[in-house]
């Protein structure tokens, strides 16, 4: 760190050392003295203090950016609800318990614990100014998000996402906040009191990923949304950095304030306590369990389906991750929900593998080799904020990963005599952007929606057909870039009970 200031102290003076700049600063000799004191490097007040008002300047216009976005309901916020879906999508139990187990890091129970003990080390070692500061950056970041919890009022996701039991609003997320708060005030301790540049490197680095892990947590567990994360982080943030400001400008005017240096031991102990206390909690606690997706049925008549778009309940198109919409649905079935998959799988359509790791990179793997994947993985497409809940695909002839007829349905609360309403679209993928890794999609999606009807009536499921006028004729384009075109028709089927030709 000292040789970075001397590096920046070089050239700052080779700067003004330049003929013009000399020239300008000696015929303004009051603005001289202001860049003097703000470009010293003999005291806080100088080119430090600047530097971190800068930082400071720097991230609370960012989470006021952020603020503004919520408020105005931009791209950030409008993408919220579908990331929410989307994690809850591919939700799995031992994640579940991991990520509840990283999000007690910055639970208040932890950090409270941690804090009185640090704060007793402090005191011992005669550091006493550190736990001005400590508690400082706490009481005041923390009193912050609780009071723009209530100031804003934002609802956290849906009941059915949730794995944790949380009765706050939303908006700035708590967890986010203190872990920069209590977390980024210790690194700034190891970077105060160690000279050792490996040291700091490598805690800065820990910092940062604890940090990303408990962001993704309280995603993961369903009880914030992105830009609650972010504006707790950036709020956090700009607490701690104030705090800092304060603690050196008292520690350069009080040299008798100057502590003592922190001993490696203390921090390495403060870790442990916290691995254990985090242990604690998460034995004393309920731990999260998967919750499946509680939908409340609304009964309906068969002849009131296409009444739901007419009156706006249902939306008639699918969206991009932003809410843009993208192609409409072609595709409205009623069935039985104990048929609805085995009859689409009896008619040559095999039902795609959830996206995974595994599944993924075999995708990949077929896809570069230019081999079959019967049930490759798809990319999700929102309807409604919600990610498919199914995904069904074909081979084409080529008989290869790269193309493949796909069709994605979405399960609707709608319930009629004959069955669930589920709702579709269709398209084929012709093609690998393996740039943005993603198929290339041909811009025809009517003739993939006549070729899944017509293979639905070769087995025999459908009772009765409709070909309705949907939306008008549409030219589109869709998440990835691709054009679309469409006559507009969506084709509107029922299915027979499979449980009773069983019988």
């Amino acid at each position: 760190m000292k040789r970075v200031a001397q590096f920046i102290e070089f050239l700052v003076k080779k700067f003004i050392q330049l003929p013009l700049v000399d020239k300008w600063l000696n015929e303004h000799p009051k603005i001289h003295h202001q860049l003097n004191e703000r470009l010293s490097f003999e005291k806080f007040t100088g080119i430090a203090f600047t530097i971190l008002v800068i930082i400071f300047l720097y991230f609370i216009s960012l989470f006021l950016g952020i603020v503004q976005d919520y408020l105005s309901h931009n791209s950030l916020v409008l993408a919220d609800e579908r990331i929410a879906n989307l994690l809850y999508f591919f939700r799995n139990i031992n994640l579940l318990y991991f990520f509840y187990f990283i999000t007690l890091f910055a639970e208040s129970t932890v950090v409270i614990i941690l804090s009185i003990i640090l704060s007793i080390s402090l005191w011992v070692r005669r550091q006493r100014i550190y736990i001005f500061s400590l508690w400082l950056v706490l009481i005041l970041g923390e009193g912050l998000a609780f009071w723009a919890k209530y100031v804003f009022q934002r609802e956290r996701p849906a009941l059915f996402m949730r794995t944790i039991t949380e009765n706050s609003f939303s908006f700035p997320s708590g967890h986010a906040t203190a872990v920069v708060l209590f977390y980024g005030f210790l690194l700034y301790l190891v970077i105060r009191n160690y000279s050792s540049l490996k040291t700091k490197i490598t805690s800065f680095i820990a910092f940062l990923l604890l940090v990303v892990l408990v962001d993704f947590s309280r995603l993961y567990l369903g009880v914030h949304y992105l830009s609650d994360v972010i504006a707790g982080n950036l709020l956090g943030f700009s607490v701690l950095i104030l705090c800092i400001i304060l603690t050196e400008w008292i520690i350069s005017y009080k040299p008798k304030l100057i502590p003592n240096k922190i001993k490696s031991s203390q921090i390495f102990l403060l870790l442990i306590i916290a691995v254990a206390s985090v242990f604690l909690v998460y034995g004393l606690t309920d731990s999260p369990v998967s919750k499946d997706k509680s939908m409340t049925a609304q009964e309906i008549k068969t002849e009131e389906v296409l009444s739901l778009f007419d009156k706006n309940i249902l939306p008639r198109f699918t969206e991009t991750l932003t809410g843009a919409n993208q192609e409409p649905i072609n595709l409205i079935i009623i069935s039985p929900e104990a048929c609805f998959e085995k009859d689409i799988n009896n008619a040559n359509w095999t039902s795609a593998d959830k996206p995974t790791i595994s599944s993924t990179k075999l995708l990949a793997k077929k896809a570069a080799l230019n081999q079959a994947y019967s049930a490759a993985p798809m990319t999700p497409s929102f309807y409604d904020a919600k990610p498919n809940d199914f995904g069904f695909e074909k081979q084409t002839e080529k008989n290869t990963a790269r193309s493949r007829h796909h069709a994605r349905f979405w399960k609707t609360d709608y319930v009629t005599s004959s069955g669930t309403l589920y709702l579709g679209t269709t398209s084929l993928d012709v093609g690998i952007k393996w740039f943005l890794f993603a198929h290339s999609i041909a811009p025809d999606i009517d003739t993939e929606r006549d070729l899944f009807v017509s293979d639905l009536k070769q087995t025999g499921v459908i009772t009765k057909d409709l070909l309705v006028q949907f939306v008008i004729p549409t030219l589109g384009e869709n998440f990835s870039g691709d054009n679309f075109f469409t006559n507009g028709k969506a084709v509107f089927m029922t299915f027979s009970d499979c449980t009773k030709n069983k019988q």
